[in-house]
C-alpha cells in the first residue's frame, strides 16, 4: 500500500471527525437560552440566528443568547411567554414567526420594529395557533389551526385557502412544481396536475426536498419518495437496524447530499438508494438516550446545519478543516522532535527514543526504543530503514533487525550531537548540529565523513537548505553562506539580518520563506538572499514567534506560539487556526514537522497534530458584524438586526452614541472577538461585552470600520458605518457662505463709501479750487468795478488840489479826497472779509452784516435797531453766497441812504425752516413808483436765485420800506 494510502487512513482511524468532516456546537440555557424546548430555528440572510423556544424568542449575539421582546420591540429583554413554532423569511429580508396561541409576528427590517397579526387586528389569519409558517412562490404561507393562509407581502395581499389539513411547501424540479400538503402531493406540470396521497390518515408529510429528479418526502412514519411517476414509501436502514417507522421531522440537501431529520435519531446521511431503500448513516453518534428531536434548517453560506432540540439546540457544521490531535501514552510523556513518514506507517523522533506508529493494521500501536534517553533529532531514510541522529550520534534502524549503531568505520563520530540533515548533490548528505554549529559531510559513494566546524555561527543553527549547486543557506542568529566549494562561511551583510533568530528555512514556488523567533515570515530571493517581504502579525500570522515552516498543497503551513496557520504563496493570504479545530495546544515551540501526501503533521509537547488538506478550506469565512443597537444622546434608537445602518447622520447635540455589536460566528464564539477603527487609525479591541461608546464627538465625518482580527484579510470587505455629526448653525458650511458672502458685501459697501467719500473730498478740494479761482476773478472784478471809480476820483482830486490855487477850493478837495479813501477802504475791508475762508460761517455773515449797517447808518444819524437769533447754529457758508447774501443787504441799505429820507432802520435776521430771513424796514417816505427800486431789485435777485433765494420789496405799515431777503441755508 503506497504511503499516501496509509496515512490518509491512518487520519480516518485517529478521528470519526475527519470521515464526516463536521463538528457540532450545543447550546442550551447555560448559553442565554430562555428555554431548553427548542421548537424552532433559522438562519437568515444576514446570517442571524433565530431560535423559537417554548417560552419566547431568542438571538444570537456573538457570545451567547439573547431574549427578544417582540410585543415591545426590545431585544436583550425577556417578554411574556410564547411558544415560537415556526420561522420563515421573504424575498425582502422581513422574519416572520408563528406563535402557539398569540399568531403571527414579522420583524420588518426597514423600519426594525415588530408587528403582530392575530384574529383581533387582522381577521383574515383565522386563527392565533400557528403551525408553521413558510415562504415559497413569493408568497408566505401561515398553517393555521382553522386551515391554510397565503400573503402576499410585497404588495398586501391575502389569499384564503380552503386546504384544511395544514401546512405548505411549494418545490420545483425543472418543468414541474410540487406543492406538499399534510396528507397529499400535488404534481403540476404544463397540461395536468396528479395528485399522491400518504397511504393511511394517520401519517403526514412535515418537509421535502428535491435531489436528482427525485421527490423526497419526510412523514411521522417514514419517507416516501415521488420519482419517474412512482410514488413509494421507502424502507430506513442505519447501522444494521430497520428505523421505517420513526418520526422524521425534515429532509433537505447541503453540500450535494440529502440528510434527513429524525426525531430520536438526529440528523442522518443518505448514502444511496437500493431496492427502495435509504441507506443512511449518524452524523452525530453522541446523542443521549432521552434527547428529542424537532427541527431542522440549514445556512447553505456557511455549510451549517441548525437542529432544534428538547435540550437546546445543535448546530453542525459540514466543512471544518479536518485537526485531529494525536496523543502519545502518558507514560511516555515524550515530546515529538521529528517526523518521517514510511510505508509501515510513520515514526517520530522524541525526547524518549524512537517511537513508531504501525498501521498496518486496523488499530495504532505505539513501539518505541526501551530504557532510552536519546533525544531523536533526525530520521533519514538509508537502504532498508533509516539512520537516527541523536544526542549521542548516528544510529541504524531497519524494520527487521532493529536498532544498531553505525559501523565506526562508516561513521567514526559516535558523539556528535545531530540536529538535522539535507541532501547536497549527488550521494551527499549534511547532518549538522545547532549547539557545536557543526556540519557533518557524508559521502555515501565514498563511504567517508567530513566534519567542518563554523564558529561564526556561535551555536545557533536551525536550519539549511540548499540556495544553488555550490552554495548553502545557514540560518540561525542571521543569515549565512556556506560555499561547498572552498568550505567557508560568510554572513549576510543586511543588517536587518544581523538582531534576528532564525528558526527554520524552506525553499516554494522559487522563494525562500524563513522563519523568526519574534518578526514573523521574511520572504527572500533565492538568487541573492534579498528580502522581498515580510509577513508579521499586521498581516495576519498568529504570532511573530514563527517555529516551523512545512510546505503543503494548499500553501506553506507554519506552527507558532499561537496555533497553526496556512499561507497562500501565491496570494499571501493567511488563515490562522486554533485548539478549537482539534488539536491540543496553542504553542509548538521546537518541535518537528512533516508531510506526505494529504497529510501535514506538527509535533507537540503531548503527540502530534495531523492536518488532512483535502477537508481544509483556504479562508474561513467570516460571520457577519451587525449593530443590533444604537444609543444617541438620552434616546435609544435599535437599529435592523439585518446591518441596514451603513450611515448615520446625527446633530451637533447628538454626539454621545452607544453602539452594540453581535459576531454571527455561533459556531465558535471564541472568534467573535471584534476590533474596530475609526478614520483609518489603529485596530482597537471592542471588548467582551460588545459595547463600543463615543462621548463628546466634534462635528465631522467618522468612518467606522469593524474586524474579527486587528489585521483583517484585506481581500475581503470589513462592514463599515459612516457617522456623521452636523455641526451648530453657527459652525455650517452654509453660515460660512453667507458670512463670507455678508462680509463681501460689507467690505463692498465700506470701499464704495470711502471712495465716494474720498471722491467728494477731492470734488470739494476741486470746488475750492475753482471757487477761490472764481474768487480772484471776483476780487478782480471788483476791484476793478468798485474801487476803480474811487482810485480814479483820488487822482482826479489829487490832481486838482495840486492846482488849485484858493483856499476854498482846497478845502473842498480834501473832503471829497478824505470821502473817496474812506469809501475805497472799506471797500477794500468787504473784499478782504469776502475772501478769507475762515468767514465762511452763517455767524460770521449775520455779525458782519450787523457791523456794516451800524457801520454806514450810524455816522448818518439814524437810529438803528438789530435783532438776531441768541444762538446762532454752527453752519457753512460758502464764501461766494456769504458775499452775495452781503452784498444784497449793502444794496438795500445803500438804497435807504440815498432814497427813503428816513431816520430809523429796523434790521430783524431770523433762521426759520432751515432758512435764513433778513428783513430792512425803514420809517422813510416808502415806493412811490414801482420802478424806484427797479434796478437794485434785479441786482439782488440776481444775485440770490443761483441760492433758491427770494426778495420781496414793499411798502411797510410804518410807511417806509420793507427788504426781505429769504435764503435756504
Amino acid at each position: 500500500m503506497k504511503p499516501v494510502v496509509v496515512l490518509i487512513l491512518t487520519c480516518i482511524i485517529l478521528s470519526p471527525r475527519i470521515l464526516f468532516g463536521t463538528k457540532i456546537t450545543s447550546y442550551s440555557t447555560a448559553h442565554g437560552l430562555d428555554n431548553n424546548n427548542v421548537y424552532s430555528s433559522y438562519v437568515d440572510r444576514s446570517g442571524i440566528l433565530w431560535v423559537g423556544t417554548e417560552t419566547g424568542l431568542n438571538y444570537f449575539d456573538g457570545k451567547g443568547f439573547q431574549p427578544v421582546d417582540m410585543k415591545n420591540n426590545r431585544f436583550g429583554v425577556k417578554g411574556n411567554p410564547v411558544v415560537i413554532q415556526g420561522i420563515c423569511e421573504d424575498e425582502s429580508g422581513n422574519v416572520y414567526f408563528g406563535t402557539y396561541d398569540q399568531g403571527v409576528y414579522v420583524f420588518h427590517t426597514s423600519s426594525n420594529q415588530f408587528q403582530n397579526f392575530n384574529i383581533r387586528n387582522t381577521p383574515w389569519i383565522g386563527s392565533n395557533q400557528i403551525f408553521n409558517v413558510n415562504y415559497s412562490g413569493g408568497m408566505v404561507h401561515f398553517a393555521t389551526a382553522n386551515g391554510l393562509v397565503s400573503y402576499r407581502s410585497s404588495v398586501n395581499q391575502t389569499c384564503l385557502s380552503e386546504d384544511k389539513t395544514g401546512g405548505v411547501k411549494t418545490i420545483k424540479c425543472a418543468n414541474r412544481n410540487y406543492e406538499i400538503h399534510e396528507t397529499s402531493i400535488i404534481e403540476q406540470t404544463k397540461a395536468t396536475a396528479n395528485t399522491y396521497k400518504l397511504n393511511y390518515e394517520k401519517d403526514f408529510f412535515s418537509d421535502a426536498d428535491i435531489l436528482n429528479d427525485t421527490l423526497f418526502c419526510s412523514a411521522k412514519c417514514g419517507v416516501h419518495l415521488l420519482t419517474n411517476n412512482h410514488f413509494f414509501k421507502s424502507q430506513i436502514f442505519l447501522n444494521g437496524r430497520t428505523i421505517s417507522n420513526d418520526y422524521f421531522l425534515g429532509i433537505g440537501t447541503i453540500n450535494n447530499r440529502k440528510y434527513l431529520l429524525s426525531y430520536l435519531d438526529g440528523v442522518l446521511w443518505i448514502d444511496s438508494i437500493k431496492n427502495q431503500t435509504l441507506y443512511c448513516s449518524a452524523l452525530d453518534s453522541q446523542i443521549d438516550n432521552d434527547m428529542n428531536f424537532t427541527s431542522v434548517s440549514k445556512d447553505e453560506r456557511n455549510k451549517t446545519l441548525l437542529v432544534s432540540t428538547n435540550k437546546g439546540i445543535r448546530i453542525y457544521e459540514l466543512n471544518e478543516p479536518a485537526f485531529t490531535q494525536l496523543s502519545l501514552p502518558q507514560h511516555l510523556a515524550a515530546s515529538v522532535m521529528c517526523i518521517h513518514p514510511t510505508k509501515f506507517g510513520f515514526y517520530l523522533g522524541s525526547q524518549k527514543g524512537l517511537i513508531k506508529i504501525d498501521t498496518l493494521e486496523s488499530k495504532i500501536s505505539f513501539k518505541h526504543q526501551e530504557n532510552s534517553e536519546e533525544f531523536v533529532n533526525v530520521i533519514y531514510p538509508y537502504n532498508n530503514g533509516f539512520i537516527i541522529g541523536s544526542h549521542s550520534g548516528l544510529h541504524f534502524n531497519s524494520e527487521t533487525s532493529g536498532f544498531s549503531s553505525l559501523p565506526k568505520e562508516l561513521i567514526p563520530f559516535k558523539t556528535f550531537p545531530i540536529q538535522g540533515f539535507l541532501e547536497c548533490g549527488s550521494k551527499k548528505v549534511v547532518f549538522y548540529d545547532h549547539h557545536t554549529s557543526s556540519l557533518l559531510f557524508w559521502y555515501q559513494a565514498e563511504e567517508r565523513v567530513e566534519e567542518i566546524k563554523i564558529p561564526i555561527l556561535q551555536g545557533t543553527l536551525q536550519s539549511i537548505i540548499n540556495l544553488s549547486k555550490n552554495t548553502l543557506l545557514l540560518a540561525g542568529r542571521g543569515l549565512f553562506i556556506f560555499d561547498l566549494t572552498s568550505k567557508k562561511c560568510t554572513r549576510l551583510n543586511d543588517k536587518r539580518f544581523q538582531d534576528l533568530f532564525f528558526t527554520d528555512l524552506i525553499s516554494a514556488n522559487h522563494k525562500i520563506y524563513a522563519s523568526t523567533f519574534s518578526s514573523g515570515i521574511y520572504i527572500l530571493n533565492p538568487a541573492d538572499a534579498d528580502i522581498l517581504q515580510i509577513l508579521n502579525q499586521e498581516n495576519g500570522l498568529l504570532s511573530n514567534a514563527v517555529y516551523n515552516l512545512q510546505p503543503g498543497r494548499k500553501g506553506i503551513w507554519y506552527s507558532s506560539s499561537e496555533g497553526i496557520g496556512l499561507l497562500d504563496s501565491n496570494t499571501l493570504q493567511i488563515q490562522g487556526y486554533a485548539p478549537s479545530e482539534g488539536f491540543k495546544h496553542t504553542n509548538f515551540d521546537f518541535r518537528g514537522s512533516a508531510s506526505a501526501g494529504n497529510t501535514i503533521f506538527f509535533g507537540q509537547k503531548d503527540g502530534l497534530a495531523l492536518i488532512n488538506e483535502t477537508n481544509i478550506t483556504k479562508t474561513r469565512v467570516k460571520p457577519n458584524i451587525i449593530i443590533t443597537q444604537i444609543g444617541i444622546t438620552s434616546l435609544n434608537h435599535f437599529t435592523s438586526l439585518h446591518g441596514s445602518y451603513h450611515t448615520l447622520q446625527l446633530k451637533h447635540n447628538e454626539n454621545n452614541l452607544l453602539l452594540k455589536l453581535v459576531s454571527t460566528d455561533y459556531l465558535h464564539p471564541e472568534y467573535n472577538s471584534i476590533f474596530y477603527r475609526i478614520n483609518q487609525s489603529s485596530w482597537l479591541p471592542v471588548g467582551k461585552d460588545h459595547v463600543l461608546a463615543f462621548n463628546e464627538l466634534s462635528p465631522g465625518c467618522y468612518q467606522l470600520e469593524f474586524s474579527h482580527h486587528p489585521y483583517p484579510d484585506h481581500s475581503q470587505q470589513t462592514p463599515s458605518l459612516l457617522i456623521t455629526i452636523l455641526p451648530p448653525w453657527y459652525q455650517s458650511t452654509w453660515f460660512y457662505i453667507v458670512m463670507v458672502f455678508s462680509a463681501g458685501i460689507l467690505l463692498f459697501l465700506v470701499l464704495r463709501y470711502y471712495y465716494r467719500t474720498r471722491l467728494k473730498q477731492q470734488q470739494l478740494v476741486i470746488e475750492k479750487l475753482q471757487a477761490v479761482n472764481q474768487e480772484r476773478q471776483r476780487i478782480s472784478a471788483d476791484i476793478h468795478d468798485d474801487m476803480g471809480g474811487n482810485v480814479a476820483a483820488i487822482n482826479m482830486l489829487s490832481s486838482s488840489l495840486l492846482k488849485a490855487q484858493q483856499e476854498e477850493d482846497r478845502t473842498l478837495s480834501f473832503e471829497e479826497l478824505t470821502y473817496h479813501s474812506s469809501q475805497l477802504s472799506q471797500k477794500i475791508k468787504d473784499v478782504v472779509w469776502a475772501s478769507k475762508f475762515e468767514n465762511d460761517t452763517l455767524e460770521s455773515l449775520i455779525l458782519y452784516i450787523r457791523q456794516h449797517i451800524t457801520r454806514q447808518l450810524d455816522p448818518l444819524g439814524f437810529e438803528l435797531q438789530f435783532t438776531i437769533p441768541d444762538q446762532i447754529p454752527v453752519l457753512e457758508m460758502p464764501g461766494e453766497k456769504r458775499k452775495n447774501i452781503f452784498y444784497s443787504v449793502k444794496e438795500a441799505v445803500t438804497n435807504i441812504i440815498k432814497h427813503s429820507g428816513a431816520n430809523l432802520v429796523t434790521t430783524t435776521v431770523q433762521l426759520v425752516d432751515h432758512q435764513i430771513m433778513i428783513i430792512i424796514i425803514d420809517n422813510g417816505n416808502g415806493l412811490k413808483q414801482k420802478t424806484e427800486f427797479g434796478n437794485g431789485l434785479l441786482l439782488m435777485k440776481k444775485r440770490l436765485e443761483s441760492y433758491h433765494g427770494t426778495v420781496e420789496i414793499s411798502n411797510s405799515t410804518e410807511g417806509g420800506v420793507r427788504v426781505c431777503l429769504c435764503v435756504p441755508l
